[in-house]
């Protein structure tokens, strides 16, 4: 029998943490370690998706960091970051996807674009965000294999 792919809606986080454009970067720093995520979408009012952020976007332009010295000087990252809104520094071409299409829709759009997760839109508003992570879960949870159960012998 085969299976039924799952859909993003349900694999989707829909209690989505956001930033606007006009919140810092500082702000979406500490959303990422506070929240332990990686993925910020940036919505105007209400719920309409602008873009996209992510923790690995915030680290590209604080630049490499390769040595003790170096992090010394990016001790100020905080000064870097304080000043600049979430606009000047975002993702705005970001694909999205709708809840009723499916994970491995979902997983081809993040190939095609080199990202891991997409907000989920309904009616033009955020309504969840889909990562890589959500569809590794389903992926697991669908094709893994119970382990094989030890054969006892007798004594």
């Amino acid at each position: 029998m085969k299976r039924k792919e799952a859909l993003v809606q349900d694999l989707m986080t829909t209690e989505v943490i956001t930033v606007s454009p006009t919140d810092t970067l500082s702000l979406a720093f500490f959303l990422f370690h506070a929240n332990s995520i990686r993925y910020l979408p940036i919505v105007e009012k209400g719920k309409r998706i602008v873009g996209m952020i992510s923790d690995f976007d915030i680290k590209r332009m604080l630049g490499p960091i390769q040595n003790e010295t170096q992090l010394i000087e990016h001790s100020g990252w905080y000064k870097q970051l304080k000043g600049r809104h979430v606009d000047t520094f975002v993702r705005k071409r970001v694909p999205r996807i709708k809840p009723e299409h499916t994970a491995s829709q979902a997983a081809k759009l993040m190939l095609r674009n080199k990202i891991g997760a997409l907000p989920v839109e309904n009616k033009r508003k955020l309504v969840g965000i889909i990562t890589e992570t959500d569809i590794l879960r389903e992926y697991i949870k669908a094709f893994a294999q119970p382990a094989p159960k030890a054969k006892r012998t007798k004594p």
